[in-house]
């Protein structure tokens, strides 16, 4: 089974097919992987912006809508 870390670098892997490396940097430099319970991938972010931002915005982005996510 792979751990929560490669589950997250397997994600972001593929978000890199769609979006640009300044974006992954800017958006997704804060979160971390925190666990996987019942199908579904938890993430963390310490900063309230940016968890908003990823919601409103990269929730719509099909490598996010294939997983469930829940970041807090």
């Amino acid at each position: 089974m792979n751990s929560v870390a490669d589950v997250w670098t397997n994600v972001l892997q593929q978000l890199k097919k769609d979006l640009s490396e300044t974006t992954i940097t800017t958006w997704f430099d804060e979160l971390t992987a925190v666990d996987i319970r019942e199908n579904t991938f938890y993430l963390h972010c310490p900063n309230d912006f940016k968890k908003r931002y990823i919601e409103s915005l990269f929730i719509k982005n099909k490598t996010f809508r294939q997983q469930k996510l829940h970041i807090y």
